[in-house]
C-alpha cells in the first residue's frame, strides 16, 4: 500500500526521512523480536539502561534503544504518531533536520530518565526501549 507521494524505499534518496525511520523501527523490532527468541541476553544489551555506570559499559545503548520496542502495539502507536506527525513536522522543516531531531529527542528521553533515576535513588534497574522520546 502506497501513500500519495510516499515512495517506501528507504535507501531512494526521494523518500522522506520520517518514511525512513518508520522502515528502520519496523526493521530493527523483526530483527530483534526473532533473535529474542535465539539470544535474549544480547538483545537487552541494546537497551538503555539508567544506572550510570551501565552506560559507561554499554554507551551504544543511549541510540540503540530507540529502535527498539516491547510489543506491536508499542511499535504501532509510536510508528504511526511519528508517520503523521512527523510528515508535517519535515514539510516544515526539511528532509535533513528529521534525523537529528529524532536521535536527540531520544537521546535527551534517556539522559532524562537517567537523571530522574539517579534523584529519586533508586536501587532498581529498569530497562527503556521505544522511540517515544525521539517521537515526541
Amino acid at each position: 500500500m502506497a501513500f500519495p507521494g510516499v515512495e517506501i524505499n528507504p535507501l531512494s534518496r526521494s523518500s522522506t526521512a520520517v518514511v525512513n525511520i518508520v522502515l528502520w523501527c519496523v526493521l530493527a523490532w523483526v530483527v530483534t523480536l526473532v533473535f529474542g527468541w535465539i539470544w535474549p541476553a544480547a538483545v537487552q544489551l541494546l537497551m538503555f539502561d539508567p544506572v550510570p555506570a551501565q552506560l559507561v559499559f554499554k554507551p551504544w545503548s543511549l541510540v540503540s534503544y530507540i529502535f527498539l520496542h516491547s510489543g506491536f502495539f508499542h511499535l504501532l502507536s509510536n510508528m504511526l504518531w511519528l508517520f503523521f506527525i512527523g510528515q508535517i513536522l519535515e514539510d516544515m522543516t526539511g528532509k535533513r533536520h528529521i534525523w537529528p531531531l529524532f536521535l536527540g529527542g531520544g537521546i535527551a528521553g534517556a539522559l532524562l530518565l537517567m537523571l530522574i533515576w539517579i534523584v529519586s535513588g533508586n536501587d532498581r534497574s529498569v530497562l527503556l526501549v521505544g522511540a517515544s522520546g525521539g517521537v515526541t
